[in-house]
């Protein structure tokens, strides 16, 4: 099969995202008529858990991985990298999104994805322009790193031992009393924490040996597409 332009990937990712945004908010009014604003949980685990509901988010780090390289948005790319205000708004628009979007689950549950991933990839870029900016530096400190180096295996075991822990200590996630909040968020941390940790030192850094080097993520620009 002939390969993809890169261009031509970006520009198929830009026109998916919308319309699966679309598609999850149908699915959202579909399953919620007449309670639209209070979702039901079979509506939550539909909308959460599916891939074809929530791929629009890997999209969105995609163009944003395949836009960094379009020639075309360079001298862009170059304005934003001098620019001191950019990271600093790119975080507060990143925490303002995700405020607003999980203030209610309806916004999440439609579009709040979709923007969230959108805010989150703006701040990731502002990162990436300014590797020097204090947000930069602040994400590299060594503790933050290593979770950052973990962050995956967190992803894989967190549900599980909460789904566990709500089994054993006898309680819901979705309606936990306020004086078992800490201990139980304080035991998931650990778990998850602790899971991923090992995961990674017995099974991921096994298959990152075996990883074909890629130069493409040296410190230096990344060279643009034709």
């Amino acid at each position: 099969m002939k390969r993809w332009e890169p261009r031509r990937v970006l520009q198929m990712a830009l026109f998916a995202i919308p319309i699966i945004a679309a598609y999850r908010t149908g699915w959202y009014l579909w399953m919620n008529y007449g309670h639209l604003a209070a979702p039901s949980k079979a509506s939550f685990f539909r909308i959460h858990y599916a891939t074809d509901t929530r791929i629009d988010a890997i999209l969105v780090g995609c163009a944003l991985a395949l836009a960094v390289r379009e020639a075309r948005l360079q001298g862009l790319w170059r304005r934003l990298e001098t620019a001191a205000w950019f990271p600093p708004l790119a975080l507060l628009a990143t925490l303002g999104t995700i405020a607003w979007a999980t203030q209610h689950r309806w916004r999440t549950e439609t579009f709040g994805y979709t923007v969230m991933a959108t805010a989150s990839s703006t701040l990731l870029l502002a990162i990436l322009l300014q590797p020097q900016c204090w947000i930069a530096r602040l994400l590299a400190a060594r503790p933050l790193v290593h979770l950052g180096r973990i962050s995956y295996g967190i992803y894989l075991f967190h549900a599980p031992l909460l789904t566990g822990l709500e089994v054993k200590l006898r309680f819901s996630a979705q309606q936990i009393e306020p004086g078992r909040y800490l201990p139980v968020f304080g035991l998931l941390v650990l778990g998850s924490v602790g899971a991923a940790a090992l995961h990674y030192r017995v099974v991921e850094r096994r298959f990152l040996a075996l990883r074909a080097p890629r130069p493409f993520l040296s410190n230096s620009r990344l060279a643009p597409s034709d």
